[in-house]
């Protein structure tokens, strides 16, 4: 039961903002606005706002930041005058902070905490009348989703339609809303296939291909993931020709077939992805009358 009581303390310190004042006549009240919520790798941007609640002027005052990761940041800021009069309050904007992987406390959600505070005095006639106050705030760590997809060929022939399949992929925070698919793996997201995780493709040139998934979830988080699995295949004089990678173009005879270079077997058409500057081929022999065959 304790411990229960415990977690759920916690949970509310981890979404709830906290600002204390001091006694009534000579208050001063802190606040700190950003996101709610984030991931681990971002930068997200704060703000603290002092706020002078008493009747006297607020002098010699002093705000100190407080990180996740235990750095802080001070500033001294212009005298406060008394509440709702002009200048009253004071902003200190675009606090800049990027989140990393130790921040994040193992809580439910799991969050970060950044806490600020502001100390100096009420001016009371010439008496001077110490004020502080201090706050915290929560945000929510966002899990990104995850990007997975099986294919139905990772060998397929040129204009064989392949099936590409994402249903495993998920969104820890919430669900996947939007399926994006790059079938070269160029950059250049060829097809949305909105909420359908399930989407088909022929290639109509042989060579290495590198499919890439792009998932979205509700909180607009995005994750990809690449295969190189998809090796089209070109049929020459009863051969299939597929390329893979970081290996040399061999030569090879045969009676069903002469193969002198790459170029011999795809001509013009032959294609290789720009990262990788050798390519193998690879003879898979499909002539009933002999078994020969082989691979460099």
């Amino acid at each position: 039961m304790l411990l229960i009581i415990i977690l759920g303390m916690l949970f509310v310190y981890c979404t709830a903002e906290m600002v204390k004042v001091s006694a009534s006549g000579t208050g001063i009240g802190i606040r700190k606005d950003g996101p709610s919520q984030a991931v681990v790798g971002q930068t997200v941007s704060y703000s603290i706002t002092v706020i002078n609640l008493g009747d006297y002027w607020d002098r010699n005052l002093t705000v100190t930041d407080k990180f996740p990761d235990g750095t802080s940041t001070s500033w001294s800021i212009p005298d406060l005058a008394p509440v709702l009069q002009p200048g009253h309050q004071y902003t200190i904007s675009s606090i800049s902070y990027t989140i990393k992987p130790g921040d994040v406390l193992p809580l439910l959600p799991p969050c970060i905490i950044n806490n600020a505070q502001v100390a100096g005095y009420a001016d009371v006639s010439g008496v001077h009348l110490s004020v502080q106050a201090a706050t915290s705030f929560a945000t929510v760590i966002l899990t990104p989703p995850v990007a997975i997809f099986t294919e139905s060929d990772h060998t397929p022939l040129v204009n064989e339609t392949v099936t590409f399949n994402a249903s495993s992929s998920y969104a820890p925070n919430g669900q996947i809303v939007d399926y994006q698919w790059d079938w070269e793996g160029d950059g250049i997201f060829d097809f949305d296939a909105g909420t359908n995780p399930i989407a088909t493709h022929a290639y109509s040139q042989p060579g290495v291909y590198y499919p890439t998934l792009r998932v979205t979830d509700n909180n607009s988080l995005t994750n990809e993931t690449s295969q190189r699995k998809v090796v089209s295949l070109q049929l020459v004089g009863g051969y299939s020709v597929s390329f893979e990678q970081e290996a040399r173009a061999t030569q090879t005879q045969n009676p069903c077939v002469i193969v002198t270079s790459v170029f011999a077997i795809l001509g013009a058409s032959a294609y290789l992805h720009p990262k990788f500057r050798h390519a193998r081929i690879s003879l898979k022999k499909l002539c009933p009358q002999t078994n020969y065959s082989r691979h460099h």
